[in-house]
């Protein structure tokens, strides 16, 4: 091979090895885009959740939706908080925010007391995804709740409808929650509303109890003995159901003197099923809790969601919920009802 021909292909091979070397930096320089993406979408998204004491069985499955769902997305995880004292839940979301966790859930006690919170978050940019109740400052990302006036108003009428039917008059109470702006007072109003509606509906006593156990077995009580000839005692929440229900046992008028919820809270729908409570408005947190990690993860990564999210309730009695069981009515779908009833019948396990 000449000097010459040994000069030309050095030549080539530099131009091929340049080319190859451009090729690899141009893919390098491309690379940092597509890593940041993949890291950004295999992120853990942390969101911190605060709400009240997990133990009331209406509140725990808002946690459990929300793990369930952050389970299947893989790359979520939910921090939880359950207190029933509004000054802590306030600290909690300030310690979730201290953290920088990407966004906040919270069912508030008191939407005043977590204002602050609220606000803090927006300043920060961080996504506030409330469940159940609001804020009375800052901005909502979104809003998942049920429509609590109509859910009070629906278990009034099943009352006003059944229970009540052929009493001239029927005389009901209401056992609250605490007298605040708020779903719990919604739902108190609704079930005025829905009473109103029935001329032989005589509504003898509206008490509040700040959803305490203790103070909601005390107005039972005292209603039942305020008012001997009380027909009916409506209650909020599962608590004060289950505390009523106490009441009206210690009185021995288990089956003369009805009860009824707004809950849909296994312990309730047991007692439902046994013939301790005449009615309940099924909720279902889960599905809140479902769609607040949801919701999180959509506006974290530049998505946007509703500012208001209904979340389904349904009305039900013994009566419907035996049939649903032995499949002759069916539930609506795309929300657990059978398997809400099928877990209470089994005893709530």
């Amino acid at each position: 091979m000449t000097r010459e021909k040994r000069h030309r292909r050095l030549l080539v091979w530099l131009v091929i090895t340049v080319i190859a070397a451009c090729v690899v930096a141009a893919t390098a320089l491309g690379s940092p885009a597509r890593t940041s993406r993949t890291t950004a979408a295999k992120k853990t998204i942390r969101i911190g959740l605060v709400l009240p004491a997990l133990s009331n069985p209406f509140i725990a499955p808002i946690r459990d939706g929300a793990i369930a769902e952050a389970k299947k997305l893989g790359n979520v995880q939910v921090l939880t908080t359950g207190t029933n004292v509004p000054a802590e839940q306030l600290n909690a979301l300030n310690t979730y925010l201290a953290a920088n966790v990407d966004a906040i859930m919270f069912d508030p006690l008191d939407d005043s007391a977590i204002s602050p919170a609220v606000v803090a978050a927006n300043k920060k940019g961080i996504p506030v995804i409330a469940i159940v109740g609001g804020s009375q400052k800052g901005k909502l990302s979104t809003f998942i709740t049920p429509k609590w006036f109509n859910a009070g108003s629906a278990a009034a009428k099943q009352v006003a409808g059944g229970w009540c039917k052929s009493l001239k008059p029927c005389k009901v109470a209401i056992v609250g929650g605490g007298n605040a702006p708020g779903p719990g007072l919604d739902s108190g109003k609704g079930m005025i509303a829905g009473l109103k509606g029935a001329a032989n509906v005589q509504l003898v006593q509206n008490v509040y109890t700040d959803y305490s156990a203790e103070q909601s077995l005390k107005a039972a009580q005292q209603v039942l003995t305020g008012h001997p000839d009380v027909n009916f005692v409506m209650a909020w929440w599962s608590v004060g159901t289950i505390s009523t229900e106490s009441a009206i046992r210690t009185a021995n008028k288990t089956g003369k003197i009805g009860t009824a919820s707004l809950t849909g809270a296994c312990p309730v729908l047991k007692d439902m099923l046994n013939g301790l409570v005449y009615n309940d408005v099924m909720m279902f947190p889960e599905l809140m809790g479902s769609a607040g990690v949801t919701s999180a993860v959509k506006l974290i990564n530049g998505g946007k969601v509703p500012a208001v999210q209904a979340s389904p309730f349904y009305p039900i009695t013994k009566a419907k919920a035996e049939a649903i069981l032995a499949g002759k009515l069916k539930p609506p779908a795309g929300v657990p009802v059978l398997a809400h009833l099928q877990a209470a019948k089994a005893g709530c396990k």
